[in-house]
């Protein structure tokens, strides 16, 4: 066969001799499908094997976290058994034993890339199957690098381009979902200064902090300043803030601009107002008065 697509035409027959013609009249065909092939069996149909879906997508971004690592192809014909790797896996390390696709029979890991090897049941024509692995993600921050698939099969090509699954951010983070992106989850700023040390004087605590990820209401995200020692509060333990990001801390039930005093601690509680954030990276200062 060509090497290209050649559509299920008709194959004609006729007779010529000395004495008598027949005309050309098409040929009967099977009109079965052949290795997941519509009409494979039909002269002259020829169709290239390729993989239609080759996905790859991860569940945990967070430095040194266990990450599920999801595969996702797709052949545009049955395949039998085969083998493929995928790469770069950078810094991870495989955990064995936990692959759960069913069409999964061996996963062999190598540290040459990295990439992992796995080989596939047989595919059916275009039914998706799913290759699932898990990792321990490197403690080296890194965005996601460009992923590639190799089936064992010449014939699908060579090296082929994985498509990068779930795109768009969570929790502020660009690239959450796609593969091999390490972040921490942590405070990159976390300041606190105040306007007096004399005693029995009103001094002002002020706090500025940056964040990696989005701090969100809809979280329940809650900020607790802690060890305020000696630190004495008006009889409504509650604190007035002041700053640019005081309107977007509430007490449960109360006005923006305040937080929670909780004596036996000696804690203050910030929690964000309903439909309010702090954006990923992004810096937020306040103050109140002890």
């Amino acid at each position: 066969n060509g090497p290209d697509d050649t559509g299920a035409t008709e194959v004609t027959m006729a007779l010529t001799n000395t004495y008598l013609q027949i005309a050309a009249t098409n040929m009967d065909r099977p009109g079965k499908k052949v290795k997941g092939f519509s009409q494979g069996s039909d002269p002259p149909v020829v169709r290239r094997k390729s993989l239609n879906i080759k996905s790859v997508n991860q569940s945990n971004p967070v430095a040194g976290a266990r990450n599920r690592i999801d595969v996702t192809v797709e052949s545009s014909s049955d395949v039998p058994e085969m083998d493929m790797s995928v790469w770069p896996l950078t810094g991870a390390t495989f955990l064995e034993g936990s692959y759960t696709s069913v069409c999964t029979s061996a996963i062999e890991w190598h540290l040459q890339g990295p990439s992992i090897n796995f080989r596939t049941c047989v595919l059916e024509a275009t039914k998706s199957a799913t290759i699932t692995f898990y990792i321990t993600n490197p403690t080296t921050l890194q965005t996601s690098p460009d992923m590639s698939i190799q089936p064992s099969d010449p014939i699908f090509g060579g090296v082929l381009t994985l498509e990068k699954g779930k795109p768009g951010t969570f929790f502020g983070i660009a690239g959450f979902y796609e593969p091999m992106t390490v972040v921490r989850f942590e405070f990159t700023k976390k300041s606190i200064s105040q306007s007096t040390p004399v005693s029995s004087r009103i001094n002002t605590l002020t706090v500025t902090l940056q964040a990696t990820v989005e701090l969100s209401a809809a979280d329940n995200s809650t900020i607790t300043l802690s060890n305020l020692t000696g630190a004495v509060v008006n009889a409504s333990q509650s604190l007035v803030l002041s700053g640019d990001a005081e309107g977007k801390f509430c007490m449960a039930g109360g006005a923006a601009g305040n937080a929670a005093w909780i004596a036996e601690t000696r804690s203050v509680e910030l929690t964000l107002c309903t439909g309010e954030s702090l954006p990923a990276n992004s810096e937020a200062a306040f103050s109140f008065e002890i």
